[in-house]
Order: structure tokens, then sequence, then C-alpha cells
């Protein structure tokens, strides 16, 4: 008996070591990692993100002119296209964002420059950035840019300025913008969604060929009816899982953009905690990845 046990604490001895090497080891490498190294990894993290974001503006586009192209041919179908107009959503509003973004990922390659030990990097062209992205606002009307300039505009003027300051307010500053957006497209997609519902739900039985609805109804279903009803519920339902996939997108990053903006601000402390940084760029790393994995599914 008195064997068993000690064999027993031998081993929690001996894996409870193991444990708390592995975690040393980790710590030690978060710890070891020197500014330079740190403010590469956050910029490495930062495009990740801007890819994301580029991504979701991708689908939203496709999203509405299929939205607005099915609830036309709906209201068609339905012999009410006198009275049908499908929501307007702002596809050139749309295309100026992902401009912008363009501005953001190359303001991140330059602060991933001036971390790099290997290059020495022009502060300039950070600045230079900065500028080009609120003139970009300026274009498209959006009164972020009058807050953005009053924000970096006294951080650029000087030779030597903070470029993690600069990129902590162009960070807060696309977080809001982003929210806008994201608000905007719900509410955008949703009214689509719901005008494509009422105009499907208004095409006659004899618009549809009992032959060809046999064919893309794999439910053991019969009478053309049924086969009509069970059509259209499986065009809503593959409607709104592509709704809910977007969806999914936008909280990945959102959430990915708080992290940013938090370990951003967590860097420029003086007495900046490594492994907290670490953490949320790990977070980041997760939620984009995870949201890549299932695009590809």
């Amino acid at each position: 008996m008195k064997n068993i046990k000690f064999y027993i604490i031998l081993v929690f001895t001996i894996c409870s070591a193991l444990v708390f090497q592995g975690c040393g080891s980790r710590l030690g490498e978060t710890l070891s990692l020197s500014k330079a190294k740190m403010e590469n990894q956050l910029a490495t993290k930062a495009e990740l993100l801007m890819d994301n974001m580029i991504d979701v503006y991708n689908t939203v586009q496709d999203l509405s002119f299929e939205s607005e192209f099915d609830g036309a041919v709906a209201g068609i179908l339905a012999s009410s296209v006198e009275s049908y107009e499908p929501s307007q959503l702002v596809n050139d509003s749309i295309r100026a964002k992902m401009a912008v973004l363009q501005l953001y990922k190359q303001a991140v390659h330059e602060y991933a420059l001036l971390a790099d030990e290997g290059f020495t990097g022009q502060q300039a062209a950070l600045a230079k950035c900065g500028q080009a992205i609120i003139d970009a606002y300026k274009k498209i009307a959006d009164s972020t840019s009058i807050e953005l300039a009053s924000q970096i505009n006294p951080i650029i003027q000087s030779s030597r300025y903070d470029q993690n300051l600069l990129m902590i307010r162009l960070i807060e500053s696309l977080v809001k913008v982003w929210t806008k957006d994201v608000d905007a497209w719900n509410s955008q997609l949703n009214m689509s969604f719901l005008d494509y519902q009422v105009a499907l739900s208004l095409i006659p039985d004899e618009s549809f060929s009992e032959e060809k609805l046999v064919k893309y109804v794999n439910q053991p279903f019969s009478g053309k009816h049924n086969l009509v009803e069970v059509y259209k519920v499986n065009l809503i339902k593959e409607r709104r899982n592509q709704l809910n996939e977007l969806v999914q997108k936008q909280d990945n990053v959102t959430a990915s953009l708080q992290y940013l903006s938090q370990a951003l601000t967590e860097f420029v402390k003086s007495n900046c905690d490594k492994t907290v940084v670490v953490n949320y760029l790990n977070r980041i790393e997760m939620l984009l990845t995870t949201t890549e994995t299932k695009s590809n599914e």
C-alpha cells in the first residue's frame, strides 16, 4: 500500500514538473521578446485583421447585390414589379471603405518597418499614411476625418513622434467607423431579407415547374403546392444562413479590433505587461483563424 502511494506521488510530481516547465518556457519566451519584436507582432496581427475586414466588406457587397437581384426577380414573378422596390444598399460606400482599409494596411506596413531592427524605417512614411486616411474619409464625407485629424495632427507634427500612439489613434478611429458600418449593414440587409420573404410568399404556384422543383426539393414530398412551399422555405433558409455567417465574421472582427486596441494601449505603458499583450494577440489569431477555417470548409 505504501509502495502504491509512493508511485502515485512520484507520477503526480513528474507531471506537475512537466506542466510547470512548459508554462515557464512559454512565459520565458514572452518575457524575452524585445520591444521591436512586440511591435512587429502587433503589426502582423493588425494586417491579418485588415485582410479579414476587407473580406467582410466583399461579403457584404456580394450579399447586397444578391439580395437586390433576388428580390427584384421575386417581385417580377409575384406580378408586383410595379409596387416592389428592393432595399437599396450602398455599394459605392462599401467600395470607398475598402479603399480606406488598403490605406490602413499600408500604414500597418510602415509601422512594421519602423519596428524592424534590420531596417531603418522613415516615420514620415507612416505620417503620410495617416494623412492619406484622413483625406480618404473626407472624400466619403465621413465625420471621422475631422476627429481623426484633430487627434493625429499634433502627433505627426513632431519630428520624432510616438508611432505607437499614432497607431492607437488610427485603430480607435477604425473601430468607430466599423461599428457604424456594421449597424448600417445589418439594418439594410435585414430589411432587404424581409422584403425578399414577402415577395417570395406572393409568387403563385403556377410560376414554378413541378418537374424542375423535384430536382431542388430532396425531401419526400408530393404535390406541386407542397413542393413550391418547401422550395421557398429552403431559399429563405439559405439566405438566413448566409446572413448568420456574415454576422459571425463581423463579431469576430469587432472583437479582434477591441483586442488590438487594448494590446496597443498596454504596450505603450511604461510598465507594459508583455504577457497581457501576447494574450490579446493570441485571441486575435484564434478568432480570425477560426473565421478563415469556416470560410474554407
